[in-house]
């Protein structure tokens, strides 16, 4: 029981270290103009606690399926991160931006926005899983 702890405990942390990198990563791309560049709709005004706080809670519970899903996959570390960030990208691609009147995989805020969700999503998977994986060995 105590390990089974310890692996959600590492699992949370390196969630919230991935999440904190998504938020950076989407910071910097909007202050790099990355986003006019490509026509997507998508902004981050600040580094608000608000902000940072919901991408790392939100980084931190996609990660507990490092523990979950992790024994099921051949893969480890940061690659087993990279393909577990498919899900928190499909998620809002095709459940999120639809159900907010965003378009199929958020069109309306331009037609590459999948692009960036799914590159965000990538940093903090490879972050998340190669944190995990350096702590615990899955």
């Amino acid at each position: 029981m105590r390990e089974l702890f310890n692996r959600f405990s590492i699992a949370y942390f390196a969630g919230a270290i991935g999440g904190l990198a998504y938020a950076l990563i989407a910071w910097f791309c909007d202050q790099w103009g990355l986003f006019e560049l490509f026509s997507v709709k998508m902004s981050v005004a600040s580094l608000s606690w608000t902000y940072l706080a919901q991408r790392i809670l939100k980084g931190s519970l996609w990660a507990l399926l490092l523990v979950l899903l992790g024994p099921f996959f051949r893969a480890r570390g940061a690659l087993l991160g990279l393909i577990l960030s498919l899900l928190p990208s499909t998620y809002v691609l095709l459940v999120y931006y639809p159900g907010h009147n965003l378009g199929f995989l958020g069109w309306d805020k331009g037609p590459l926005t999948f692009m960036f969700v799914l590159l965000f999503n990538a940093a903090w998977g490879f972050i998340a899983g190669g944190i995990y994986a350096k702590h615990y060995r899955a």
